[in-house]
């Protein structure tokens, strides 16, 4: 009984306890201020936006930034993460707004100074920039970043003479260095202070004797003072530490170019392009500026020609070389070879347009139109978009009388011609060729009828539409009108005198038409088989038989049919 009172008791404290906590608490909170709730508040959005920073969570995190820069006005960190998170948005501006007011309430603080700095040198601010570098150099003068980055920045402001007194900073309190050789070197060479920029080439050799490519901007340096004896000097040097760098072979190669010793030079060049030390595009670039350019100048094909096979055997599967040895055959007027290099470097790269549009107008050229349809098909595979592949195509298969083909691939290709009328003609044009081919003579009329809305003086179009409706034998006014416009403005043609005369045949004007084709015999008429075989029909018409059968003659020894055969066997128009 005893110890039950013991622990009733012992309860009965607790519960004075507890009761006692709960007043006080009341009490406490009573007397939160707004300054301990602001506080609170801050405490925890500056939590919540520096886990949601962490967790990628950028817009978030600014709006938890921004609620504390509410709160606390004065408090520079939300203000220095605002600019954080700003220029990883490339948001300068607001980037800038921020940066400054976090370095306005603290500008002891070593990270909004970088901060500022960094978002004041995107903003080409470099003045600014400066200023606070060098604010953090004086703050912390044994951390070199702040002294290269002053220096970066001065050569940025083109402030080159100040650049370089920051390098010398850095080298007179921590030794030399390579960087600072290098980068006092490229300064000096580019305000043309040739000995000072030699200097810091031999102290780059000194530094660091094994990289080849000082010994060859030292030798450039002494070559290009004059001093060749003292460049071949450092070219030995190189070799003895490298005797296979293909960058010191290329060096030479310059040398023996500049002292006139050519043959030497032509050797040097021969082994650095079998180099690896030589990027294809140095190598590429040597060929098309001392080569391609000069081709037919002393020796260069010969040479240009073994440079090329160095390559292809070093890069076999490299695309460029084939573009690149194309371009030299085309140069030399050998169109065969070059399409071959071209069809060789779309094995490795089908990817690049222009070398399947140069492949397909050489073809076009050589009129090689078997290979024009086979690789315009391969191309449009690649660009199903561009309107000039199927229009090769559809010429290709057209000019191997596949009409129908040509007609299909045409039209799809229309639907790619954009804003290019002289294209646009081209399709037409063909259209209505393959139309009138097939009989289809509703749609040719149709095409030929559209070029001239676009272009009403075509000549090409106004003699061949002429042509076909006079085969026709329809719209035979038509025809005249629009074929004695074109011989109007082409006197001198023979082949479109050919087409008024037989216009005129057509429509029985029998005399007139024996006229205009005398005169397109004059002009070379005679040479044309058509032009003599529609000669022919006239006289025969006119009632001259035999002077008929000697032109239908001279048209089958031009160029023999059965038509004319039998014509000429039955001195008669069968």
């Amino acid at each position: 009984m005893k110890k039950f009172k013991i622990i009733l008791l012992i309860i009965a404290v607790l519960s004075l306890n507890s009761c006692f906590v709960k007043r006080l608490g009341k009490t406490n909170t009573d007397k939160n201020t707004k300054q301990e709730k602001t506080e609170l508040n801050f405490t925890y959005s500056l939590y919540e936006a520096n886990k949601q920073k962490m967790l990628g969570n950028y817009e978030k995190a600014t709006a938890y930034y921004t609620k504390c820069t509410e709160l606390k006005p004065n408090e520079p960190a939300p203000y220095y993460e605002l600019a954080g998170i700003a220029t990883s948005y490339n948001d300068l501006n607001s980037a800038q707004k921020y940066a400054e007011k976090a370095y306005k309430l603290n500008s002891n603080n070593k990270w909004y100074k970088i901060m500022l700095a960094d978002v004041s040198k995107r903003q080409g601010n470099l003045k600014r920039t400066v200023d606070l570098l060098n604010e953090l150099a004086k703050d912390y003068p044994d951390v070199t970043e702040y002294h290269l980055e002053i220096a970066t920045t001065y050569v940025a402001m083109n402030k080159l003479n100040e650049a370089i007194k920051e390098y010398e900073l850095i080298e007179n309190k921590y030794g030399e260095s390579e960087l600072i050789a290098y980068e006092k070197e490229r300064i000096f060479s580019r305000i043309g202070d040739n000995e000072s920029s030699r200097k810091e080439l031999e102290k780059l050799i000194k530094l660091n004797p094994s990289e080849a490519n000082y010994y060859g901007l030292l030798a450039e340096a002494y070559l290009g003072s004059g001093n060749t004896a003292k460049a071949k000097e450092v070219y030995d040097m190189l070799l003895n530490i490298d005797p296979d760098n293909g960058i010191a072979f290329l060096s030479l190669s310059e040398y023996y170019r500049v002292t006139e010793q050519q043959d030497s030079s032509f050797v040097y060049l021969q082994k650095a392009f079998a180099s690896d030390d030589v990027s294809i595009d140095t190598k590429i670039q040597i060929i098309v500026n001392n080569f391609l350019r000069l081709l037919n100048v002393n020796d260069n094909k010969t040479k240009a020609m073994k440079l090329l096979a160095i390559l292809e055997k070093t890069y076999p599967d490299e695309a460029k070389v084939y573009v690149l040895k194309s371009d030299f055959l085309i140069q030399d007027d050998r169109l065969d070879e070059a399409a071959k290099q071209l069809r060789k470097s779309l094995k490795y790269d089908k990817s690049n347009r222009n070398i399947w549009e140069q492949l397909l107008t050489i073809e076009y050229q050589l009129q090689d139109f078997v290979n024009l349809e086979i690789d315009s098909k391969k191309s449009v595979e690649y660009y199903p978009n561009y309107a000039t592949f199927y229009l090769y195509n559809g010429i290709a298969s057209f000019l191997q009388k596949k009409y129908k083909q040509s007609i299909s691939m045409l039209k799809v290709g229309l639907n790619y011609v954009i804003d290019n009328d002289v294209q646009l003609i081209q399709f037409y044009i063909y259209l209505g060729d393959a139309y009138d081919a097939t009989k289809d003579f509703e749609n040719s009329d149709k095409y030929f009828d559209k070029v001239l809305e676009i272009d009403s003086d075509n000549d090409l179009v106004l003699n061949n539409y002429s042509y076909y409706l006079a085969v026709r034998g329809e719209k035979l006014d038509l025809a005249k009108k629009m074929s004695k416009k074109v011989i109007t403005r082409n006197p001198g043609s023979s082949n479109y005198l050919d087409t008024y005369a037989w216009v005129l045949f057509k429509k029985g004007e029998i005399k007139s038409s024996l006229q205009e084709f005398e005169k397109a015999i004059k002009l070379g008429g005679d040479k044309h088989a058509a032009i003599m075989e529609h000669y022919g029909d006239a006289l025969y018409k006119n009632n001259e038989i035999e002077k008929a059968v000697e032109a239908w003659k001279k048209a089958n020894a031009i160029d023999s049919s059965e038509e004319l055969l039998k014509k000429i066997d039955a001195k008669a128009i069968l």
